[in-house]
């Protein structure tokens, strides 16, 4: 059983209201009977999944995956932990310049900074710099010493309730999650550090 059924046993049951209330008429009114009918349904549908999602528990599922690589950036601007030590300088502004003899370089598979007022991660994956929000970033344990990757993953509900269809769950939210080494992974400041909650 699932939304269906709601909405047939609605369906029908405004039917038959409808049938005593207009009698004689009733076939002629139809066409309001079926509109009130949708109408009701709807709302009985909505209301039986809204009333239960709170309780429902919640997985994710990766969209995709992708090796993130090292990257070099230029030790003036970040501190050991790959924080950067300069507000308002863009991800680009912190990668190391080549061109500069005198530089050193400091190897990190992240760099946090902040830009326009928002925490950011920087990050490389398929020899692209990608940025993202920290607020749509979460931490775990890769499950490999010296690879790192990240995942994009949609967090949906789940449920084994005969009256709810998983189809009419909308998607919570998607978040971005790095599995980082144990090495880079302990590196991440606790102030920054937001655990994947499964």
């Amino acid at each position: 059983m699932n939304d269906l059924v709601i909405f047939l046993i609605t369906m029908i049951l405004v039917s038959f209201i409808s049938l005593c209330f207009f009698k004689k008429k009733f076939w002629e009114n139809r066409f309001i009977v079926l509109l009130i009918g949708g109408g009701v349904a709807l709302v009985a549908t909505l209301t039986v999944n809204f009333s239960t999602r709170s309780g429902l528990e919640t997985k994710y599922t990766p969209k995709w995956t992708k090796q993130l690589q090292v990257i070099a950036l230029n030790d003036t601007t970040v501190d050991s932990c790959g924080v950067t030590l300069w507000r308002n300088l863009d991800f680009k502004s912190h990668i190391f310049n080549t061109d500069d003899s005198t530089g050193v370089k400091h190897f990190s598979r992240f760099l946090f900074y902040i830009y326009d007022g928002e925490v950011n991660v920087g990050l490389s994956q398929n020899n692209e710099l990608n940025e993202y929000l920290l607020e749509d970033v979460y931490f775990a344990l890769s499950d490999n010493d010296s690879i790192g990757y990240v995942s994009k993953l949609k967090q949906n509900y789940v449920s084994d309730n005969m009256w709810i269809n998983e189809l009419s769950l909308p998607r919570i939210q998607t978040v971005f999650c790095l599995y980082l080494p144990p090495s880079d992974y302990a590196l991440v400041p606790d102030s920054l550090m937001r655990k994947l909650p499964v």
